[in-house]
C-alpha cells in the first residue's frame, strides 16, 4: 500500500503554522485516508490557537485519524512538534495551546487545600498535542518529540559573532520553558504559574502566585547532530555510524536514514549546521541571518 504526505498550511496571519500528515488510502473508501504519522510545525502568534483547532477539526472530518485522536475531545496528537525558531509568530500559538489545556484542568483555587488538589492534577496531566504509549498516561512512555533549536544557546554565540559580527543576543525562548542554558535535558518540561486566592495579614483578600514545575511532557531534541537527517514523521534519524556531515546531499538521505518510510519530512539545516558539511556554515544564508536567524530548514523526500 502506498504512502503519501499531505500538508495543511494554516493561515495565522504573520508567521507560520503547518500540519504534515503521513497517510495511506483507506481500502474501499475512495478519497479517504488514514493518518499513520503527524507533525505540527510552528503555531503562529498568540491568538491563533483556534485556527489550529479548526485545522484539526478539518483533518478529523476528512481523515481517519485512528490512534491520533484524543478520545472525547476535539483534539488530536502528533509524533513531532517543531518550533523552527524563537520568533513570537512561530512559537506562541503552540505555547497558547499548552497553557489553555492546563487552564482547563484547574480553576483559580481559593484555599490551600484546593491548591494541593489542583497541583496533583497538573503534575499528572498530559498535553493532547503529545502522544504516549498508553493513551494519556505520560508515565507509560513518551512517543512525541519536540524539536526546538537554540534551546540551550542563551546567547546564540555560535551564530551571531561569526556570521554578522553583531553583539551576542539573548535568545527568545519562553522563560517558562527554558532551563537557563544548564546541563542538556532530554524531556520537555515547563513551569506553570497562576494565582491562588489568599487572605492577607490585614484580613483583606489577595492573591499569591504559585509556580509548579511540570516534567516529562514529551521528548526534547535541540542538538544539530541529533536533529539533522531526522524524519519528523516517525522521529527516526540517520543510520548508526552516519553523521549529518557525511551525507553528501539531501538526495543521499534516502540511503542514510534509519526511517523505513518511503516518504518523509526531513531536517537538513539547523543552527547554521547543514547536511553534507561539518561545523557552522558561515558563508550561507548570510542575508537571512542578518534579518532573522535561520535555525531549521526542512526537506521532503519521495
Amino acid at each position: 500500500m502506498s504512502y503519501e504526505v499531505h500538508s495543511i498550511h494554516i493561515n495565522v496571519g504573520q508567521g507560520d503554522s503547518a500540519i504534515h500528515l503521513l497517510v495511506q488510502p483507506v481500502p474501499g473508501e475512495p478519497g479517504r485516508y488514514k493518518v499513520e504519522g503527524a507533525c505540527l510545525i510552528d503555531g503562529g502568534d498568540k491568538g491563533n490557537g483556534n485556527r489550529i483547532k479548526d485545522a484539526i477539526a478539518y483533518i478529523k472530518h476528512k481523515y481517519d485519524v485512528g490512534n491520533y485522536e484524543v478520545v472525547g475531545t476535539d483534539k488530536m496528537c502528533f509524533d513531532s512538534v517543531v518550533i523552527t525558531h524563537w520568533d513570537m509568530d512561530h512559537y506562541t500559538g503552540i505555547e497558547e495551546l499548552i497553557e489553555a489545556e492546563y487552564d482547563e484542568i484547574v480553576r483559580v483555587p481559593k484555599t490551600e487545600a484546593e491548591w494541593e488538589s489542583a497541583k496533583s492534577k497538573l503534575e499528572n496531566a498530559t498535553i493532547s498535542l503529545f502522544r504516549y504509549n498508553k493513551g494519556r498516561d505520560k508515565k507509560s512512555g513518551l512517543l512525541t518529540t519536540l524539536y526546538a533549536p537554540y534551546w540551550n544557546d542563551v546567547n546564540c554565540e555560535d551564530i551571531y559573532p561569526p556570521i554578522t559580527g553583531k553583539p551576542k543576543k539573548k535568545a527568545d525562548i519562553p522563560v517558562s520553558w527554558s532551563d537557563g542554558g544548564k546541563a542538556p535535558i532530554t524531556t520537555f518540561n515547563i513551569r506553570y504559574e497562576f494565582d491562588i486566592q489568599v487572605e492577607k495579614p490585614d484580613g483583606k483578600k489577595g492573591t499569591d502566585r504559585r509556580p509548579l514545575d511540570l516534567k516529562g511532557l514529551c521528548n526534547l531534541c535541540y542538538k544539530p547532530e541529533e536533529m539533522i537527517g531526522t524524519n519528523f514523521l516517525d522521529n527516526k534519524g540517520l543510520k548508526a555510524g552516519n553523521t549529518y556531515d557525511k551525507v553528501e546531499n539531501k538526495g543521499d538521505l534516502a540511503s542514510k536514514t534509519s526511517s523505513p518510510l518511503p516518504v518523509g519530512i526531513f531536517c537538513i539545516v539547523s543552527r547554521a549546521h547543514v547536511i553534507g558539511r561539518s561545523g557552522i556554515v558561515t558563508e550561507m544564508l548570510r542575508e537571512s541571518v542578518v534579518r532573522r536567524r535561520p535555525v531549521l530548514l526542512l526537506s521532503s523526500l519521495n
